[in-house]
């Protein structure tokens, strides 16, 4: 029950400073105060932060922040690790199931074990508290795997990580039975900076493979980046959110597993 509070916690709060939740804040002040300021204010703050140009150069630099990288170059590792996000809506089924946007995460983390740059694949994505899914994305994903071609005997669930801190402290446990010391880590190009700062200050050995880019690699606002669009705004909300965690967890320092759990892994990773 206190954890599934947390979560929703850690869900709503951020909402309020994301651009679409704080423009709708200023716009309902605007209403409570009957002033055209905020009411001006609103507007501007959600005409800008839905355009491409603003979208994009917020996002650039946290998807510049690792360098893209080649399977064939990628270091040899313990684990590859593919972080959720994965599967989109409500309706899959182990017989079938439908792909999100973030699908790059699985082809790559795939590619890699075929590739035989780590024994292990490794899958996180748990179930929301309050979501009506009835399989963990991570159990979808092993049966995807497994039609891949990759052993079944080679595919492992963080059972039960909703999040990315939760997904650090499961595999932490997985010390108990298999050496993950060094990591690859599989995860969208924007999210892989605060990824790689919580697995790294877990106390793994992080080779970060970001993939599934968006922005471009020059910013150009032309015309249409300009102006609004739901594009721009996903692309600063999802900026924003990323900034936002790396504050946190940077100015917070926040202990992102259970103690009983790291001196378990400082056994495993420093021979203590």
């Amino acid at each position: 029950m206190e954890e599934a509070l947390r979560m929703y916690v850690f869900k709503l709060v951020p909402q309020m400073v994301l651009p679409l939740g704080f423009g709708l804040t200023l716009l309902l002040v605007s209403v409570l105060l009957r002033s055209r300021v905020w009411g001006l204010a609103a507007f501007a703050w959600l005409f800008i932060s839905s355009t491409g140009f603003v979208g994009e150069s917020l996002l650039k630099p946290l998807e510049d922040a690792f360098p893209r990288m080649r399977v064939d170059d990628c270091p040899s590792a313990d684990a590859v690790v593919v972080l959720g996000g994965i599967l989109s809506g409500g309706r899959n089924t182990a017989e079938r199931f439908e792909w999100g946007g973030a699908v790059d995460r699985f082809e790559e983390g795939v590619a890699l074990w075929s590739a035989r740059k780590a024994p292990f694949l490794v899958f996180t994505g748990g179930r929301l508290p309050w979501s009506e899914q009835q399989y963990s994305e991570s159990s979808l994903l092993k049966v995807a795997a497994a039609r891949r071609g990759v052993r079944p005997d080679a595919i492992i669930e963080l059972i039960g990580a909703p999040n990315t801190e939760g997904e650090v402290s499961r595999l932490l446990e997985l010390n108990e039975r298999v050496k993950v010391a060094r990591i690859v880590l599989v995860t969208t190009a924007w999210h892989m900076p605060r990824a790689e700062l919580l697995f790294r200050q877990g106390g793994f050995d992080v080779i970060p493979f970001p993939v599934d880019y968006t922005t471009h690699e020059s910013v150009d606002p032309g015309l249409f980046g300009l102006l609004p669009g739901p594009d721009g705004l996903m692309m600063t909300h999802m900026a924003i959110r990323e900034y936002l965690g790396l504050v946190y967890y940077k100015l917070a320092g926040v202990d992102v597993s259970r103690e009983d759990v790291t001196r378990r892994a400082r056994g495993l990773f420093l021979g203590e």
